[in-house]
């Protein structure tokens, strides 16, 4: 008979994509759970029937969904405190991932770090996707480096297609189009980006930009920048299956993020043989090949961004073709087979029972 411990993720949007690609290998042995049935409650329940349960926090800004003023917001961070430490008391272990520098929604900051002041005390085990992480959240928390596990974020290998189907689409060939894709949000830079690459820079290389992703702010972002003919809105839920062919056949993805702690985007576009532009950071620096650290630029430089996008343009289909693979095999270090055994060593240490 095979057991599994049920790993309560809280407070993780039930449509997460992440967290299916964090457990895809390990479902033999955990059962991930999400929505409303992951509440701490519903986990001391689980504890109090004798059942093998651990809570595992993700985006822990959402514990505040729904407080509408820093008073609701304090009330909601201690009603959290207060259900983990009586799971705490019966036993239970708890794994925080931290994926943000800050949240996406800024609203009811002091609240949101006192709660990441808590989780950083409290938690088991801390993960963190890479190793320059752990130096920027030691800079909001006191933290425990004994607690640190580096998990990297999971490739998309084998997610939207086939490995075969990748690896025989690599290298085809691509248009002059610039695209930024993902959740369309401003801190993301999207619209910065747009301001960076004017409209007569773009023109005389017969080039444009295609924004590509749904997003509560995507209205906005578009309608600042309602003057740019030579900018594609296409402000929708992008199907699985167009992913793909969406960004092997732009000229790159362009990632304009400078304030973050982890880019899944960015090994989506290696996972499917894309070509990768952005601001350099560590970050990418981390997971990208040699050959691709070439297209990173420097910040809010223009210049630097319009350079670097000029040697896209002007590679060669073959050079083209070379770094897209080089990309593709560098996101095999990701695989999610690699890092399901890594958060499987993470949840064994904190007392997890193996399968039987």
């Amino acid at each position: 008979m095979t057991t599994q411990t049920r790993i309560h993720c809280y407070a993780a949007n039930a449509k997460s994509i992440y967290i299916p690609q964090i457990f895809r290998e390990i479902t033999d042995r955990y059962a991930p759970v999400l929505g409303k049935d992951a509440w701490p409650v519903k986990a001391i329940k689980r504890l109090r029937r004798g059942e093998d349960v651990l809570i595992h926090i993700h985006w822990e800004e959402f514990i505040l969904s729904g407080c509408t003023t820093p008073e609701d917001a304090h009330a909601a961070a201690g009603r959290f405190e207060a259900q983990m430490r009586a799971f705490r008391d019966l036993g239970g272990k708890t794994a925080w991932t931290v994926h943000n520098l800050l949240p996406h929604n800024m609203l009811h900051i002091e609240a949101f770090l006192r709660i990441r002041r808590f989780l950083a005390g409290f938690s088991d085990a801390v993960l963190v996707h890479n190793a320059c992480a752990v130096p920027m959240l030691a800079g909001q928390v006191e933290l425990d480096p004994a607690k640190v596990h580096v998990v990297p974020c999971p490739a998309f290998t084998g997610w939207y297609e086939t490995k075969a189907e990748a690896e025989a689409s690599i290298g085809a060939a691509a248009d002059r189009t610039l695209l930024c894709f993902g959740a369309v949000r401003r801190q993301k830079g999207f619209g910065r980006l747009i301001d960076m690459l004017p409209a007569d820079y773009l023109a005389d290389r017969g080039a444009t930009i295609r924004v590509s992703g749904a997003g509560p702010e995507a209205d906005l972002v578009r309608s600042a920048h309602a003057h740019r003919g030579d900018v594609a809105w296409d402000l929708r839920y992008v199907p699985t299956e167009e992913v793909p062919g969406l960004i092997r056949g732009s000229a790159c993805v362009v990632l304009p993020y400078e304030v973050f702690l982890t880019s899944g985007m960015a090994l989506l576009v290696m996972s499917v043989g894309g070509l990768l532009v952005a601001a350099d950071a560590p970050q990418f620096r981390e997971i990208l090949p040699e050959e691709s650290t070439r297209f990173l630029y420097r910040g809010d430089d223009a210049s630097d961004l319009q350079r670097v996008i000029d040697e896209v343009l002007a590679l060669a289909p073959a050079e083209r073709a070379a770094i897209c693979r080089a990309n593709y095999e560098a996101a095999q270090r990701f695989d999610p087979k690699l890092i399901g055994d890594k958060l499987d060593a993470c949840y064994r240490g904190l007392g997890a029972r193996a399968a039987a």
